[in-house]
């Protein structure tokens, strides 16, 4: 018998690196171009897209996508210790101050919805290029603002465009990470997003102390323009499934073949949906009940972040802008303790329990369910009394550490189901996400003047509380419906290899495809007619 034969495929700027080791039966050739590389693909059994990337280069694509995902919460929580010397260097109430705040989280949200779409439709580097440079542009002008007014208009602008990076971050870990390793690596993205409380403040309250708060902008322009940029036009390639797996049809049809899931990618032509049709995925039963314990969660923490500076600024505490900085160090490490852990333990529970996709979500919504309110309640009922620091910076750390635990699992579930729409499906919760929290940080200010933090972060424990119990209900639904039959029982004695291993997985890749098929039939008619 002959050798195998094999085929040669030539990329430029769509894959840079190529196949899984020999174990594989596949063999890679690169060139020394980082602009073109070659694919080998050797005849045998077919191969997944998930494999067109190295694991290295894997990694490496979700360390620029995460480092960009930074500026999401940096841009917010660098200018919050500067606050107070806002208000004074420009002449604005507490209320106008707390709206530049807000009216950035307001736009976040928003942004997400056109971003989503665009990046699923036009690619991901297109969707990373031009958020950059708009990015860029409207942190300048906050630099020179004059007023308050022009201030919060341009802090509405950058809104929107940092809105891109972790929407297309989202899109990025659906294209290169196959399933059964996505809890883990939303968790390792998610960490940026989580530990922008540690950083931002800690860096903005010694820049606004030493330099004045305009310097807080200078530090985002350079940290975007130095480090984001370069590392996003460096290390990540296009990734959208869709565009990789045209251009290899058109490079070498015969080995497209191989790619297993080749045929169902190449079937669905990404179009560009109108802003609001992301939204059609938050009425999904499979989606809503995590959707809205995700809004409560992240809105909630961000709450709770806004009203710090006020408070700590005030007798008994009295600190500086540095120290101020310097405080929100408990946030920012649940944020590295939660955000893995969360992660890890999402993959863990969706290969044990592999017939349910739902599973991923279980040590999630126990988080939320029991850590998050006991945190909100120690730390309104601390600051409420007054107590020594000690008291609300653990309460601190625990809001942190269960939104944390929460989001990648959330986000790992809505890019498995969601796969062909990961950055839309994604743009769509983050959207509700910031909205919500922009609604709440504005009307913390008001809650704490009328209620006393004692009350207003009881009331935010309830709500909590409330949201997260009707998602365990739901979850066990889920449980009850595949796991609670007599049939599937019976079949897991006779055959126990269906509930571990290759059998379970397989059964669960199949009921991802159907709320897959379920969900794009259903929403087939309106994306006709809101498709651009």
């Amino acid at each position: 018998m002959g050798p195998p034969h094999s085929q040669q495929i030539h990329v430029s700027n769509v894959v840079n690196s190529s196949v899984l080791p020999n174990e594989t039966a596949h063999s890679i050739s690169s060139s020394a171009s980082s602009a073109d590389a070659s694919i080998t693909i050797t005849n045998g059994a077919a191969r997944s897209v998930y494999d067109l990337q190295t694991k290295r280069k894997q990694y490496l694509i979700l360390l620029a996508a995460a480092v960009a995902s930074i500026l999401v919460p940096f841009t917010d929580t660098i200018y919050l210790p500067a606050l107070q010397a806002v208000g004074r260097d420009l002449s604005a109430s507490q209320d106008l101050v707390a709206a530049s705040v807000a009216i950035y989280m307001l736009t976040v949200g928003i942004g997400s919805l056109f971003w989503g779409p665009a990046a699923d439709k036009f690619g991901r580097r297109i969707a990373y290029a031009c958020s950059t440079v708009l990015f860029l542009g409207t942190s300048l002008a906050c630099i020179f603002a004059p007023n308050i007014a022009v201030l919060v208009a341009f802090r509405a602008l950058q809104g929107l465009a940092v809105a891109s990076y972790n929407t297309t971050g989202q899109g990025v870990i659906a294209d290169v990470f196959p399933p059964h390793m996505r809890g883990t690596a939303s968790g390792l993205f998610m960490i940026p997003l989580l530990v922008g409380p540690l950083l931002g403040p800690l860096l903005g309250g010694v820049l606004s102390q030493v330099w004045g708060w305009r310097s807080t902008f200078i530090c985002l322009v350079v940290f975007c323009g130095g480090v984001v940029a370069p590392l996003l036009a460096v290390l990540v390639p296009e990734t959208h499934q869709y565009r990789v797996v045209r251009t290899l049809s058109r490079t070498d049809p015969a080995a497209v073949k191989l790619i297993a899931e080749a045929e169902g990618i190449l079937s669905r032509r990404p179009t560009f949906a109108a802003p609001w049709v992301p939204l059609k995925y938050l009425t999904e039963r499979d989606i809503v009940p995590y959707a809205l314990l995700t809004m409560s969660s992240f809105g909630v923490m961000f709450a709770s972040l806004t009203e710090w500076p006020v408070k700590m600024s005030q007798p008994p505490y009295s600190l500086s802008e540095a120290m101020i900085g310097v405080s929100y160090l408990a946030m920012g490490v649940a944020g590295f303790v939660g955000s893995p852990l969360g992660g890890r333990a999402s993959d863990v529970t969706a290969a044990k329990w592999n017939l349910v996709p739902q599973a991923r979500l279980i040590a999630n919504v126990a988080a939320a369910l029991v850590i998050m309110p006991a945190g909100l309640l120690l730390y309104g009922w601390t600051l409420h009394y007054n107590t020594h620091i000690v008291g609300p910076l653990v309460g601190h750390f625990v809001i942190g550490v269960a939104s944390a635990a929460y989001l990648p699992g959330l986000f790992g579930y809505i890019s498995t189901i969601k796969q062909q729409n990961a950055s839309a499906a994604a743009a769509a919760v983050q959207a509700s996400m910031f909205v919500i929290a922009a609604v709440l940080i504005y009307a913390s200010v008001a809650g704490v003047q009328s209620l006393g933090f004692g009350w207003f972060f009881t009331l935010l424990a309830f709500i909590q509380l409330l949201i997260a119990v009707i998602a365990a209900l739901c979850l066990w639904r889920s449980f009850s419906r595949v796991y609670g039959g007599t049939r599937v029982r019976r079949q897991q004695q006779q055959q126990p290899g269906l509930v571990a291993g290759d059998s379970g997985l397989k059964m669960m890749h199949s009921r991802v495809e159907l709320l897959q098929t379920a969900s794009d039939d259903r929403g087939a008619a309106r994306d006709s007619v809101s498709a651009v």
